[in-house]
C-alpha cells in the first residue's frame, strides 16, 4: 500500500467517478463556476452595452444633423418667399422685380443671421442657398454641423389648370 504525503505541495489523490470521466477514460475539468468560461457573460454584456451606447449616439447625432439640414432648407424657402414679395405690377402682366427680389431675400437672410446666396434663375424664379452651422448635441462627428439648404421660389400669377 502506497504512503500518501500530506502537506502543502503534496499531490492530490486522483478521483475517478462517473461525473468527471469521459467515455474514453480521460479526466476533464469540473463544470460550474470554476470552469474556463467564468466571467465571459460579463465581458459580453459590457461589449453589447458599449455597442448600444455607440448606436444611440449615432442616432442622436444623425437626427441633429437632419434637423439642421431641415432648418437650412426652411430658411432658404422663407428667403425665397420674401423675394417673391417684390412684384412689379406696372406692366401689362405682373412680373418679378429682379433687383428688389434679391434685396428682399438678402435682407431676410441678414435678419435671421445666416449667410446665403440669392440667384435669379428665370423671369419668375429665384433660387436661394443657405449655409447653416449649429452645435452638435453629441459631438460624435464633430462639435458642430455645417449644412447647406436650397430652395427655389417661382412667382405664380393667375389661375393655372392641370392641362396647360
Amino acid at each position: 500500500m502506497p504512503v500518501a504525503s500530506v502537506g502543502p505541495g503534496a499531490p492530490l489523490p486522483e478521483h475517478h467517478d462517473a461525473a468527471n470521466t469521459r467515455t474514453h477514460g480521460h479526466s476533464r475539468a469540473p463544470l460550474g463556476p470554476a470552469g474556463a468560461d467564468r466571467g465571459s457573460v460579463t465581458v459580453l454584456a459590457a461589449v453589447l452595452i458599449l455597442a448600444l451606447i455607440a448606436a444611440l449616439a449615432l442616432v442622436v447625432d444623425g437626427a441633429g444633423k437632419l434637423r439642421a439640414l431641415n432648418r437650412a432648407d426652411a430658411i432658404a424657402a422663407e428667403a425665397g418667399r420674401a423675394a417673391l414679395s417684390a412684384v412689379d405690377t406696372r406692366g401689362p402682366a405682373p412680373r418679378l422685380d429682379k433687383s428688389a427680389a434679391v434685396r428682399a431675400a438678402n435682407a431676410y437672410l441678414a435678419r435671421v443671421g445666416h449667410p446665403g446666396s440669392v440667384t435669379v434663375t428665370g423671369q419668375r424664379t429665384i433660387t436661394v442657398t443657405v449655409t447653416l452651422t449649429e452645435p452638435a448635441a453629441l459631438p460624435v462627428f464633430g462639435a458642430s454641423y455645417t449644412v447647406t439648404g436650397h430652395a427655389s421660389a417661382e412667382l405664380g400669377v393667375g389661375v393655372h389648370s392641370g392641362s396647360q
